[in-house]
């Protein structure tokens, strides 16, 4: 599958609800692979919501500095 035609024009889009594996029966991937994915829609932002842990927030900051 081509993912250049299947990606829909994301600039000026930030997703504000995103969970990741810490959000117990709500996310299944990593900080890290969440904001691969978000720079390969080509995202300008992304937020980490997650459930009543902030444990996180650590290596999602240290994903985005890179």
């Amino acid at each position: 599958m081509n993912i250049e035609k299947n990606v829909i024009k994301t600039r000026g889009y930030s997703a504000l609800h995103c969970h990741s594996m810490y959000s117990i029966r709500d996310g299944i991937c990593k900080p890290q692979q969440l904001v691969a994915r978000a720079i390969e829609l080509g995202y300008n932002a992304l937020c980490i919501s997650e459930h009543n842990f902030l444990g996180s927030s650590y290596k999602f900051y240290k994903e985005c500095k890179k």
